[in-house]
């Protein structure tokens, strides 16, 4: 039986009418469009609920990286500005860190506090990670700044400050080298 080009479509196992074909396509076609518009209306509206609950409960800080830390500088220098009050956060035995940050804290313009402050800043050798080989810098002090205690806990880490060297310099020379760095980028202008 011939085939009408025109008016039929061709299917192996059965004849169906071109416009039956079209109409179902149509119809289909509808209403998979429709909830794909429903689906992204929802989606787009989740997004938004969520990053409007990110921006109303999210404290300012750091984030985790593969190399340290991800810091916003811009908020960072903003908080240090409206600061009153700095903790120090070093070891018992480190009176040489301690004076450093000390004189770091009044060269800021802010008092050193003890308990809790507006910001604590704390000084410590990152943690070991391994076997030393080769002359290759390697970080061998971390300034970490946090935020205002909450509820007796340490608050959000603001910002994290690293200094890279050569492993054989002594700790002195280490923490005076960071709180210069330290100094270069956030001094008073």
């Amino acid at each position: 039986m011939p085939f009408p080009a025109t008016h039929l479509f061709y299917d192996p196992a059965e004849r169906i009418e071109y416009s039956k074909v079209t109409d179902m396509t149509l119809k289909a076609g509808t209403n998979t469009t429709l909830r794909l518009l429903c689906g992204l209306i929802l989606l787009a509206a989740s997004g938004s609920m969520t990053a409007s609950a990110q921006t109303a409960d999210s404290a300012p800080g750091c984030t985790p990286s593969k190399h340290g830390y991800v810091c916003d500088k811009a908020v960072f220098h903003r908080l240090l500005r409206h600061s009153q009050s700095i903790a120090i956060d070093v070891s018992p035995r480190d009176r040489i860190a301690h004076k450093q940050l000390a004189e770091l804290i009044d060269a800021l313009g802010k008092s050193t506090v003890e308990g809790p402050a507006d910001l604590t800043f704390a000084l410590a050798p990152p943690d070991p990670d391994g076997v030393n080989i080769g002359p290759a810098d390697q970080d061998l002090a971390i300034l970490r700044v946090y935020g205002p205690e909450v509820d007796g806990k340490r608050g959000n880490l603001l910002w994290a400050e690293t200094f890279r060297g050569q492993p054989d310099l002594r700790w002195p020379a280490v923490v005076h080298a960071l709180i210069l760095q330290f100094q270069a980028e956030f001094a008073k202008r």
